[in-house]
């Protein structure tokens, strides 16, 4: 027997103990509600508020496959950098200040998709292989702690079972046999979701298949995928999300028609309307690609049954008429009707330019290429907000001319186009190059025609040389700025809508020179009436440059002498500085045509 002395010392480790358990189970409950409620929180709902705001801001491009998450967009996510550091720093703090709670796992999972926001891959891509392979065993204990109370509870079943010998009296069948369990379940469940949060590692493999799809390792993608979904307890609530990623990552590598599958499951798997409108809307894109149009307008179609935003909603419609255009399911003449419906409706005021394009598309598919043209200046003359649709329309308008071999036409077109297009647009480079040597050419045309004109002059007597000159110094006075009625203009300086392109170019340089076209086609005139045709080079002024240069081309020897030239479509023309440009003497006329004689072979190397 134990002596009475020795009893409180046992006494007091037994209870000791007990305080101990209970400090460690309260410490740690202590850590999950901090974790949960402080700093894991807040950064949450920053970076949801984050996703929101992009999500709200984001402008659709109907002209490419729209994009699968609007919350997530990588141009518009970065400029969100500073407050995707304070998410990190909070989860962080989360992670450091409360590591045993049940929450750091989803504080690991948000640095990630804030790292990813930022565009800083291989840091979210980090932290997601970290989930995936630190916290693969408490999935494991999950799980297995699931088997366990199911395993119980089948063994408690078959005791009550074999236990009940007598025969049940009838009034008990009043309570259901199976109450007593519901009940028991729902307590559980209410006491296992306590401060217990969802599983985590699922989630992180979904984002590191976006991960590796934006880091363009599509195979690394692929097997992510293979390992999600050899994985027998895959959550379904993921399964949607699953699907969008693998549609993404398809579309990314440039095998869009890979993703009609996943998109078709992800729409039996959602249940918000927008959502659903927009993978209806992506699918339709595809169909569309692929020259599927039957399952195209179907799916455009049923964008519309998904009540779609707006801009989504009229963009369907004038789908729907593209396409049953391709399909002929449907007639020009109603084709034509229904885009003009649109028009009717003054709350697509905003959208008449994209109306009218199509119109023109509709007129080109039947080999109407005037009714096109006038359907594409229409275009550009309501263009209000969306300035791609504007730059577009003056590319087909630039197309047309220049399928025509109208390229002095098409030159202030493609030059339009150049001015409003950023430098991602796709063929930029194609397009810009086009401008620039058509623009080149207009300028060997130019001087063909002014000097084959001054030599005309000169040709005449004087008397009828000076009344010639005085009609085209009147008819210059009499004419209107930009008016097409100036004689001799043959070469447009720019198109009549052009005028427009700087107000959508950038507002705030409206008023800088380089922008103005008038000052800068009044700047020019006057250089070339001071200085004559000079090559770009250094020196310029210079009549003589033997004793600057080494070498001078031969090409050049002739259009460096001061031979005084004009422009026939300066609106500032004066009579004097027309009489002094007009080749009179002999030496005069061969350099003249000399000038000629160079720009017919600059142009054949153009054409060429």
């Amino acid at each position: 027997m134990l002596k009475a002395t020795k009893l409180p010392v046992f006494g007091g480790i037994f209870f000791a103990v007990i305080i101990f358990a209970g400090c460690s189970a309260s410490k740690k409950v202590y850590h999950d509600i901090t974790a949960r409620n402080n700093a894991y929180f807040n950064g949450d709902q920053k970076l949801k508020t984050i996703q929101k705001n992009i999500s709200s801001s984001y402008q659709d491009n109907f002209d490419t496959l729209l994009v699968l998450r609007t919350d997530r967009v990588p141009e518009m996510s970065k400029t969100y950098g500073s407050e995707l550091d304070e998410v990190v720093k909070k989860a962080s703090y989360a992670i450091k200040r409360h590591e045993p709670s049940k929450w750091t796992d989803n504080s690991y999972l948000l640095v990630g998709k804030a790292y990813f926001m930022k565009g800083n891959y291989d840091a979210a891509l980090e932290a997601f292989k970290y989930i995936n392979t630190e916290f693969k065993d408490e999935v494991k204990k999950s799980e297995k702690k699931k088997e366990d109370k199911k395993k119980k509870k089948k063994k408690k079943k078959k005791k009550k079972k074999g236990s009940s010998k007598k025969p049940v009296p009838v009034k008990s069948s009043v309570m259901p046999k199976s109450q007593p369990t519901v009940t028991v379940q729902k307590e559980e469940g209410k006491k296992s979701s306590f401060l217990k949060p969802l599983p985590v590692r699922p989630q992180a493999l979904v984002w590191m298949v976006d991960t590796y799809t934006e880091l363009g390792k599509f195979k690394e993608a692929d097997a992510v995928i293979t390992l999600i979904e050899a994985d027998e307890h895959f959550p379904k609530k993921m399964k949607k999300e699953l699907e969008i990623s693998k549609a993404h990552l398809a579309i990314k590598r440039g095998s869009a028609e890979r993703a009609i599958e996943p998109l078709t499951k992800a729409i039996a798997l959602t249940r918000k309307k927008k959502h659903r409108a927009r993978y209806h809307y992506v699918l339709a894109q595809i169909y569309e690609m692929n020259k599927q149009y039957p399952k195209s307008l179907d799916s455009y179609k049923s964008v519309l049954k998904n009540r779609p935003k707006f801009d989504m909603e009229f963009n369907a419609k004038l789908s729907i008429a593209r396409v049953a255009g391709f399909d002929q399911s449907m007639s020009a003449q109603e084709i034509t009707k229904l885009l003009t419906g649109l028009l009717k409706d003054r709350k697509n005021k905003d959208f008449y330019d994209q109306i009218y394009y199509s119109l023109a598309e509709l007129s080109l598919s039947r080999g109407a290429k005037k009714e096109a043209i006038e359907y594409l200046k229409k275009s550009v003359e309501n263009s209000t907000i969306n300035t791609l649709q504007k730059a577009e329309s003056f590319l087909r308008l630039a197309d047309i001319y220049f399928e025509e071999e109208d390229y002095i036409k098409a030159q202030p077109y493609y030059d339009s186009t150049v001015a409003l297009l950023s430098s991602a647009y796709p063929n930029y480079d194609f397009i810009s190059t086009r401008s620039e040597v058509l623009k080149e050419l207009i300028s060997q045309v130019q001087i063909i025609e002014e000097q084959d004109s001054l030599l005309y002059i000169a040709s005449l007597p004087e008397k009828e040389r000076e009344k010639l000159v005085d009609d085209i110094i009147r008819e210059k006075e009499r004419a209107k700025p930009g008016s097409d009625d100036t004689p001799n203009s043959n070469v447009p300086s720019q198109p009549p809508d052009k005028k427009d392109k700087d107000d959508n170019a950038t507002a705030s340089a409206s008023g800088w020179y380089f922008y103005n076209a008038a000052a800068k086609a009044a700047g020019y005139n006057n250089f070339i009436k001071k200085w004559g045709k000079r090559k770009l080079e250094d020196n310029w002024r210079r009549n003589n440059k033997g004793s600057v240069t080494a070498s001078s081309e031969d090409e050049d020897t002739l259009t460096s002498d001061n031979l005084p030239t004009v422009s026939l479509k300066d609106e500032n023309l004066d009579k004097q500085a027309l009489l002094e440009a007009i080749p009179l003497t002999e030496e005069q006329k061969k350099k003249s045509n000399q000038l000629i004689i160079e720009a017919l072979y600059r142009l054949g190397g153009i054409y060429r």
